[in-house]
């Protein structure tokens, strides 16, 4: 004869499996949130980068590439990496400008994570800038999410604000500066739909209302 649960049993099974579902839940959620892509809706503006951050020089184009780059970020790290070793191979004929936003903490950590960051930043005439301040950096041009990459033509018109490519960049999978950049200038009519922004969102406001139970920050930090 088979005995029938106690009350006391019968709450137990019910609390572990409620608290399994949960677990099942968070996971789906961090997997989704994690790579789930940032659109870009072009409500920015970026087209101001210009006048505060400003190019070293006057290039042999005279477009200038802003890549904004969020130091707290594994796919910006990675970004920044792919970039320079595509610039050490194909010297770019644009400026080239990096905005690296996060803390000073975050930085260092940012630095650690890409080899001889400012050495190759050197190397190929590219210039720095750190903003500490990412929650009035997210007010001053609406910018939510990075790596993003800003393209501004030589009348400092906006020509491109978006992704790099059509994926989340890996170390088989990677991005192409050239190929992009040629897909922009050839496509001066606008028809171009920028790629989304396979990466972190920037600003703990944005952040908090992506994730209100911070399960994200407790499980991964604060990338995307």
């Amino acid at each position: 004869m088979v005995r029938l649960s106690t009350p006391k049993q019968k709450m137990a099974y019910f609390l572990v499996g409620t608290w399994c579902l949960l677990l099942l839940g968070a996971s789906a959620y961090l997997g989704l949130f994690h790579y789930a892509a940032i659109r870009v809706d072009g409500k920015n503006n970026l087209a101001e980068l210009a006048k505060i951050y400003p190019a070293p020089q006057i290039s042999q184009s005279g477009h200038t590439a802003y890549h904004i780059l969020y130091s707290d970020c594994g796919c910006s790290q990675r970004t920044a990496i792919q970039l320079l070793e595509e610039f050490q191979r194909v010297p770019s004929s644009d400026a080239q400008v990096v905005v690296l936003v996060g803390t000073k903490e975050q930085e260092q950590g940012f630095r650690l994570a890409v080899p001889d960051f400012d050495k190759l930043l050197s190397a190929q005439h590219i210039k720095l800038y750190l903003e500490n301040d990412e929650e009035l950096f997210v007010k001053k041009f609406g910018l939510v999410g990075a790596p993003s990459l800003a393209f501004i033509d030589k009348s400092g018109a906006l020509l491109y604000s978006g992704g790099y490519a059509p994926f989340r960049p890996t170390n088989t999978q990677k991005i192409s500066f050239a190929e992009l950049r040629r897909n922009i200038l050839t496509d001066l009519g606008h028809t171009m739909q920028p790629y989304p922004i396979f990466g972190c969102v920037i600003g703990k406001r944005t952040r908090q209302a992506s994730d209100p139970f911070r399960l994200k920050q407790i499980s991964m930090g604060a990338g995307i």
